[in-house]
């Protein structure tokens, strides 16, 4: 507790967990809109990454338009390729088991388009730990507990650089340097496990 309540006393530059081998390759980045892909996509830009954002709307809300406006005028501010998906395939499943199934359908199409090495994703050590105790609750035993920083997801290799910082950090990143993110009202719902947790 002591840890996590002094994690954001770290600062405002936060170096991402990337070699300097993979900062000199393409990459494409999954953009939500939140504070957490929107702080990875300022490091990547002023690490002066090769990116394409990948967002995807899922048309569930009608906030999500407003999302998906804000990334498209950063990247259009700052020159970024921007690819947009609206999904339009009815869901027959869980939700989230669906919307991260075509994330990655729509990752893997960008990979291949672009000749990327992969793709980042911006989960965080809220997420890390959410996961874990996931785990926990359904007594799972997994190869490895909570979020691995490199792994292959329906045949895209992500990876995560930012797994060492909290959303607290990220948002107080987002804050400082002026980075605009947009609320995913959803998340303040009990309806999906993880957001109990």
């Amino acid at each position: 507790v002591f840890l996590l309540a002094h994690l954001g006393d770290v600062g405002y530059n936060l170096p991402m967990k990337l070699s300097e081998q993979e900062k000199t390759q393409t990459w494409i980045i999954g953009v939500s809109g939140g504070s957490d892909s929107m702080a990875l996509l300022h490091m990547c830009m002023n690490a002066h990454m090769h990116i394409v954002v990948a967002h995807m709307n899922y048309q569930k809300r009608e906030s999500a338009h407003r999302d998906t406006q804000g990334v498209k005028d950063f990247c259009h501010k700052h020159h970024i390729p921007f690819e947009l998906r609206y999904q339009k395939e009815p869901c027959h499943e869980n939700f989230q088991a669906f919307a991260r199934k075509q994330r990655y359908v729509f990752y893997r199409e960008l990979i291949q388009a672009y000749d990327a090495a992969g793709v980042l994703i911006a989960h965080q050590l809220d997420d890390h730990l959410e996961t874990y105790l996931i785990q926990r609750e359904r007594n799972a035993i997994p190869d490895f507990y909570g979020l691995q920083d490199h792994i292959t997801i329906f045949g895209c290799l992500v990876v995560r650089p930012l797994l060492a910082y909290t959303k607290a950090q990220l948002e107080a990143y987002c804050h400082h340097h002026h980075v605009p993110y947009y609320l995913d009202e959803s998340n303040l719902s009990d309806q999906y496990t993880r957001n109990r947790i």
